[in-house]
C-alpha cells in the first residue's frame, strides 16, 4: 500500500500545507490532496517541486536534512489473505 508521509515531513521542517504549496508554485489544494491522501495521482513534476521546496527551506534554515521521495511517499507490501 501507497502511503503519504508528507504531512509528518513538514511537522519535522515546521511548514504548513499553504506555505509549501506557494514555495513550491503549486495551488494549495494539491499539497492538501496529497497529504490528506485523497490524491489518486501525483506527477513527478509536482514530487520535484515539493522536495525543491522543502530542501531550499531547510537550507535557509540551516538544517541539517535532506528530503528525499521517502519523505513524501511510503510503501508498505500487504500480503493477500488466500
Amino acid at each position: 500500500m501507497i502511503k503519504i508521509v508528507l504531512e509528518e515531513s513538514l511537522e519535522r521542517l515546521g511548514v504548513s500545507m499553504r506555505q509549501l504549496a506557494l514555495r513550491a508554485g503549486l495551488r494549495p489544494n494539491t499539497v492538501t490532496e496529497l497529504t490528506g491522501n485523497r490524491a489518486k495521482q501525483a506527477n513527478f513534476e509536482t514530487l520535484d517541486k515539493i522536495l525543491n521546496a522543502m530542501n531550499e527551506i531547510a537550507e535557509e534554515r540551516k538544517l541539517r536534512v535532506s528530503f528525499s521521495i521517502l519523505d513524501i511517499i511510503s510503501y508498505e507490501y500487504i500480503r493477500k489473505e488466500e
